[in-house]
């Protein structure tokens, strides 16, 4: 499926960046497909049988050329023969309007003016797409309702439609799908943009994204010259930057969307501060239309009367739902299911539409009889059971392992920076990531850049994070590619990754790295949950300078400070937090401060506290199981931990609080039960630790014993140290 692309040579390098974005496998370029041996003419002739699509690329220049008359000639005669489905126009001069086209043209433009390479390629990509797709059934599936709540929210009779909407639920349920189909039937625009804003981003950090999609550069110098542009402008300027190149994507048939990581909704659900201002200057521009996807109900009562935010909620599927997406899904997979097998299946699916994909895969990778057998893949679907099922059944060597965590530390990456990250050479690359695509652990992109799958990120860095990476090897091949290419899709993302690498190698940044205030969030957490305090500390600071309303940051920064017994500090931070309204993580956290200097009582108070506040979540109930069961109150403990537990089945953290109160109560049932579920969600030798301090705590000596030196031996083998109560026990 290619696009033939039709151009002067006096366009050549806004042609040829395209063409980079898009691809050789999607494009018929003149330098990359027309053979010296063979005549012009002639490869003309070739590219154009091959191609489904013809893009002119029109300019005077381009309107003037005998070359360029020629391949509209031919294009003209295949449509009228229906060889082509379909013929764009892109005016990229400004001496070009409809008038200027041959009139079979003039309904083909498609956009003018001042466009990127990187729009031109989503647009072709979109109806090169479009075309493959036509005649084949979509998936879609169960969300009429979702479909007349959208319908509803941005039609209405009785008031001006708003130009700004909320989708919300929980990940990887199908909002994306639903705005997708949306924003096609209700406002004609055929394609998404999203856009993730996260943790720390400040509103630089937003306009960087966006420009990195929608303004034009071609190399890595005009690349920093938007981005300082951007870091030096006011908050005026960049509020208006912003609005015009959302306007622009719009105009592009595309639908920005804002994807919450962190950056669009505070703990309380109301907006953050800077993104406040950016939706408010959207809902005054008549142009632009803007999707938020959030896991939760935005607060609309945050942004005050000035702006209609109608949200949509997109639920689990419901059983038929299932039923029906299951029987099409395996259809179009060659899977044989029988009516009983997909009743049983979506028994186990529980209106999640991920574990569909992932039932169907695994039955069509092991047979549907081991699907059906080991059904608990599907009850404790996460990404640790999936990743352990997939570790069980195939052979993940030690380079499929650095591969995988070399792609849940730095996704998107480049072939080139993978291997040379991983001194492998192209064969053997290329020999192991066809088995990690072929097992749907990593996912290939159109543009040559390879992401990890997102549900195995977490377990990947877990299971695997003893396979060591060499961050100064990826430092060098990231600025090496970064350097050497031109136009490139990713190029912020890249940027930021070797801003990451600069810093884990110990090498710190380089005044020529672009980086966003998210990254030093992200570098904050991850040195946080390293337990390097000091480090989380540092990142902290700076993140919180950049962006001080965010409370994410600030809440882990008074976390490290507090670990590393900080604690006058922190205590600094926790007023600034209060001052700012963030009441329920405020009280969290002085039950957190107490709980470490072993205040368990006062802790409790805090804690209690943040729950009258409204702060839900698993953390709050395993803090308050842990105080209850320092200060003997097993009761309570074991109360809480069941909360916990019932809002994430299979954290591993949960569980084995859950099993070390059961074995405080004598319970020994529920802790071999939540055994069962350790050892689909932790790590094998933890397991096998916790098994023996409940064989031990019930009488079995001789297992406990088995089970405490099969954890050593487990330990040993990844590379790791035993901990002193592995050791002990």
């Amino acid at each position: 499926m290619k696009a033939f692309l039709s151009h002067s040579s006096a366009d050549k390098e806004f042609v040829r960046a395209v063409a980079k974005e898009l691809g050789r496998q999607f494009c018929v370029f003149d330098e990359q497909q027309f053979d010296t041996g063979i005549g012009f003419v002639q490869s003309i002739l070739d590219g154009l049988a091959v191609s489904e699509i013809v893009v002119l690329f029109a300019s005077h220049a381009s309107l003037s050329s005998d070359w360029v008359r020629l391949e509209l000639s031919e294009t003209q005669q295949a449509q009228i023969k229906g060889e082509l489905s379909r013929v764009l126009v892109f005016a990229i001069s400004t001496d070009v309007d409809h008038n200027s086209l041959p009139m079979w043209l003039r309904r083909s433009l498609v956009a003018k003016g001042v466009l990127s390479a990187k729009q031109v390629a989503r647009e072709i990509r979109f109806h090169l797409d479009e075309t493959m797709r036509r005649g084949q059934q979509r998936v879609f599936i169960g969300r009429a309702k979702e479909l007349d709540a959208f319908q509803r929210a941005l039609l209405p009779y009785d008031v001006a439609p708003p130009h700004l909407f909320a989708v919300w639920g929980l990940d990887g349920i199908g909002r994306r799908t639903l705005c997708r189909r949306a924003a096609e039937d209700v406002l004609g625009l055929g394609k998404l943009l999203p856009l993730r804003i996260e943790t720390g981003d400040t509103l630089a950090d937003v306009a960087i994204k966006i420009a990195d999609q929608t303004e034009p550069y071609s190399t890595q110098a005009g690349f920093e010259r938007i981005v300082a542009a951007i870091q030096q402008a006011k908050a005026d300027a960049l509020q208006a930057r912003i609005v015009r190149n959302l306007e622009i994507a719009v105009r592009n048939r595309e639908l920005p969307l804002f994807i919450d990581e962190g950056g669009i909704l505070t703990p309380e659900g109301g907006f953050t501060a800077m993104l406040r201002e950016v939706l408010l200057s959207v809902a005054r521009n008549a142009t632009v239309y803007l999707g938020l996807i959030t896991n939760r109900r935005p607060n609309e009562d945050a942004l005050g009367d000035e702006l209609q935010l109608p949200h949509v909620r997109v639920d689990p599927l419901a059983t038929e739902d299932v039923k029906r997406l299951l029987s099409s899904m395996a259809g179009a997979a060659s899977v044989r299911l029988t009516g009983d097998q997909i009743s049983e299946l979506s028994e186990y699916i529980k209106g999640y539409p991920p574990s569909v994909s992932y039932a169907v895969q695994l039955a069509k990778d092991a047979g549907v009889a081991v699907v059906l057998a080991d059904k608990t893949q599907l009850v404790h679907f996460r990404a640790a059971p999936f990743l352990r099922y997939l570790r069980n059944r195939l052979s993940l060597s030690r380079e499929r392992q650095a591969i995988l965590h070399l792609l849940a530390l730095y996704s998107p990456l480049p072939l080139e920076v993978i291997g040379r990250s991983l001194k492998m050479s192209p064969e053997a690359l290329a020999k192991e990531l066809l088995f990690l695509v072929h097992a749907a652990l990593v996912v290939p992109e159109e543009h040559g850049m390879y992401f990890i799958a997102d549900p195995i990120v977490d377990a990947v860095l877990n299971l695997f994070g003893a396979v060591s990476i060499d961050h100064e090897s990826v430092a060098a091949a990231l600025r090496e590619h970064l350097y050497e290419a031109g136009e490139d899709e990713y190029r912020l993302e890249l940027n930021r990754a070797l801003f990451r690498a600069l810093h884990r190698s110990g090498k710190g940044s380089s005044p020529d790295v672009v980086f966003l205030a998210s990254d030093l969030a992200k570098l904050a957490k991850e040195c946080y949950h390293k337990r390097d305090y000091a480090k989380s500390i540092e990142f902290g600071k700076e993140a919180v300078g950049r962006n001080p309303s965010d409370a994410d940051v600030r809440g882990y920064l008074i976390r490290a400070m507090v670990q590393d017994e900080l604690y006058d500090e922190a205590n600094a931070h926790l007023k600034i937090l209060m001052t700012q309204g963030h009441l329920k993580e405020g009280f969290f956290l002085i039950g957190f401060l107490n709980r470490r200097q072993g205040r368990h009582r006062e802790a409790i108070t805090a804690y209690t506290e943040a729950l009258a506040q409204g702060r839900r979540g698993v953390a709050v109930h395993r803090e308050l199981a842990q105080c209850y069961l320092e200060d003997g109150d097993l009761t309570k403990a074991r109360e809480h931990i069941d909360k916990a537990q019932k809002d994430e089945i299979d954290n591993r953290f949960v569980v084995d609080l859950q099993i070390k109160i059961a074995i405080m109560q004598g319970d020994q049932a529920t802790a071999r039960e939540r055994l069962k579920q350790l050892e689909l969600s932790d790590d094998s030798a933890f397991y096998h630790h916790r098994l023996s301090t409940v064989l031990s705590q019930f009488g079995d000596r001789e297992g406990a014993l088995r089970a405490a030196e099969q954890a050593l031996g487990l330990t040993r083998g990844q590379g790791k140290k035993a901990t002193f109560p592995m050791l002990s026990q």
